[in-house]
Parts: structure tokens; C-alpha cells; sequence
């Protein structure tokens, strides 16, 4: 479905919408999905027998702690090894995302827009703890605030 939904969006040219959502608003529901996908490979990684494991990552977490004893070292080795096989392969693709990232803006933000900072942090943690689809409603909602904060501001110091 996401697929579908990807091409619809290229053919009709929507990309360019992002550039209307807060930076940290995008970063943070991309930081919690990537959080939510790693620990949802926790328990094949290292072979864990678990009859029923959460969707949900606050009920994962302990569900994978319950089910350490059964840790399977044939099945963590195999993962490590592909895990080892798949970093070596990908030192291109890491420095291109390091570069996409910008991280020479990085001190701009800490610097000049705590907000933005504290809008990463909420969007980020509202991915990983509730959902995407809230992280994103609340994060634009507070992104649209801040922008339109912003604004005011500028305009009375006009």
C-alpha cells in the first residue's frame, strides 16, 4: 500500500509539500520508525521463542526481555555475521545518508531554535511510543504554531 501511495504521490508531484512540514517534524517520525523497526528484528536476530510478540513498542520491549532465556546462539550468529556482511556493503549508502542528514546545520539548530529541537524530540518520541500518524498530526500542528509564532514576530518587528 505504501508503494501505491508513493507512486501516486510521484506522478502527481507532491514531494515538493515536504518542504511545508518542520525539518524536525519529518526527522523525528523518521528517527521513531527507525526505532520501531529495530526492535522489531530483536527477536529473530537473536532467535527468540515468543508465541505472540506486541505491535506495540512499549508492550515489545518487555515481551523481548521475558523471552531472553530463550536466546539461540546459532541463530545471532547467522545475523551477526549478515548483520557484519550487510555494514561492510553499505559504506556508501551511510556516507550519502550522513551527508543528506546536513549535518553541518546541526549546530544552527541547537544554536538558534530550541523549539525546533524540542519539536524533534516530541515527534520523535510520539513515533516510537504512540504512533506515526499522531507524531505526525501533533508535530505539524506544532510546527505550523511555531511558524506562524515566528511570523507575528517578524512582522511587529517590521
Amino acid at each position: 500500500m505504501a508503494g501505491i501511495i508513493l507512486l501516486i504521490a510521484g506522478f502527481f508531484r507532491l514531494g515538493r509539500l515536504i518542504a511545508l512540514i518542520p525539518e524536525a517534524v519529518v526527522n523525528g517520525f523518521t528517527i521513531g520508525i527507525g526505532i520501531i523497526i529495530a526492535t522489531s528484528q530483536i527477536k529473530d536476530f537473536l532467535g527468540l521463542t515468543i508465541d505472540k510478540l506486541p505491535a506495540d513498542f512499549v508492550e515489545k520491549v518487555p515481551a523481548l526481555w521475558a523471552a531472553r532465556d530463550t536466546f539461540s546462539l546459532p541463530a545471532a550468529g547467522i545475523a551477526l555475521f549478515t548483520l557484519v556482511a550487510i555494514v561492510a556493503l553499505a559504506a556508501l549508502l551511510m556516507v550519502t545518508a550522513w551527508n543528506m542528514s546536513e549535518p553541518h546545520k546541526w549546530a544552527i539548530y541547537a544554536k538558534e531554535r530550541p523549539s525546533d529541537i524540542a519539536l524533534l524530540l516530541v515527534t520523535l518520541t510520539l513515533t516510537v511510543v504512540v504512533d506515526l500518524t499522531v507524531a505526525i498530526g501533533v508535530g505539524v500542528s506544532i510546527g505550523l504554531a511555531l511558524r506562524l509564532y515566528r511570523r507575528r514576530q517578524e512582522v511587529k518587528s517590521d
